[in-house]
């Protein structure tokens, strides 16, 4: 049985991704998710030539982060929003 730590148990088998990979968006939740979650510092981006990449271990520790993280504080605040 895999642990969570292991890259497999997320479906995650290449040594890295791009932003627009399938597997990336299904993972973390989107591409405007993903862009949003670099910004706020949250996942780590390489670059790769003229390319950005996410490296799979650092994809991991994100869903891991985010798995230990409140209900509350899952959603990333959206501060073009106005008072509800």
């Amino acid at each position: 049985m895999l642990g969570l730590d292991d890259p497999r148990s997320w479906a995650l088998t290449k040594p890295a991704y791009g932003l627009e990979d399938p597997e990336v968006e299904a993972a973390v939740g989107g591409l405007t998710k993903v862009y949003s979650e670099i910004k706020a510092g949250h996942l780590r981006a390489t670059k790769d030539g003229k390319r950005t990449k996410l490296l799979t271990p650092d994809i991991v520790a994100y869903l891991l982060w985010r798995r230990e993280q409140p209900c509350e504080l899952r959603k990333s605040p959206n501060p073009k929003a106005g008072p509800s």
